[in-house]
């Protein structure tokens, strides 16, 4: 790898070739050996199953922390708007998720249950197998399971289809599940 940094030398220049080797040596080997140990550290941290789900989990605070300050009911708010329902005026399974994920991380779980149901009690999920990770109980983890069998897998994906044709349905008991505005 050769310098980072190129510098053109005239006969005038004080500074000679030598000098600014030496110069720049220990920041070549230092940047070496830096990003070779990060390297070799990064591997080993994401070897483990537990550590790229603490991973994970510390994401998903962070943007939870992020998003808990971006206010979606705001008119000059930057986030989008739902796409199939300004075209359809059918609810899909997102509808109200960012007005939820914003009331969620504010602490009003009610408001984000309102918003968006399914949503909402898969990150109640989450959670608790983000509590169930840090305490090391890991046979109780119920996120694993999850992914491991595809069963389970199709299971959720399907119940995430019935949930978005049952909250466009009209009657009563259904009108629940649309989100709130």
């Amino acid at each position: 790898m050769g310098l980072l940094l190129w510098y053109p030398l005239s006969k005038e220049s004080s500074t000679s070739l030598n000098q600014m080797r030496n110069l720049f040596a220990p920041t070549k080997k230092i940047k070496k050996l830096g990003s070779k140990t990060f390297a070799i550290s990064l591997k080993n941290i994401l070897q483990s199953h537990r550590n790229r789900y603490l991973l994970f989990y510390a994401l998903l605070i962070a943007m939870g922390t992020v998003y808990a300050f971006l206010n979606p009911y705001a008119k000059s708010s930057l986030l989008p708007k739902c796409m199939i329902h300004s075209a359809t005026g059918f609810f899909c399974a997102g509808c109200g998720l960012q007005r939820a994920l914003h009331e969620f991380f504010q602490g009003h779980w009610y408001a984000a249950f309102r918003l968006n149901a399914f949503f909402t009690l898969a990150l109640l999920l989450l959670l608790v197998d983000c509590l169930l990770l840090i305490f090391k109980l890991e046979k109780w983890r119920p996120l694993p399971y999850l992914f491991k069998n595809h069963t389970l897998l199709l299971f959720a994906a399907s119940l995430l289809v019935v949930f978005m044709v049952l909250r466009n349905l009209p009657m009563e008991p259904f009108t629940f599940l649309a989100p709130k505005k």
